[in-house]
């Protein structure tokens, strides 16, 4: 994926998290951050150059793994 249509993805995830509901959530761990917003979550490597590396539904894990493909 470009970077910028990465960004502009967080950036559209950052203000749905901000404007919509009061239970959102940005963490930082290493270099993984991740948006939550309710029992959604979106998970993004840094180190991988913005690659989406988990997207979550409560805890079932929406994406398939890169051993899959």
């Amino acid at each position: 994926m470009n970077k910028s249509i990465t960004i502009s993805c967080l950036f559209c995830l950052l203000v749905s998290c901000i404007s919509i509901r009061n239970d959102k959530k940005i963490t930082r761990q290493d270099d993984i951050y991740t948006l939550s917003l309710g029992d959604i979550s979106f998970s993004v490597s840094s180190e991988k150059g913005g690659r989406i590396i988990s997207f979550k539904r409560g805890s079932r894990e929406l994406l398939a793994t890169d051993i899959v493909h």
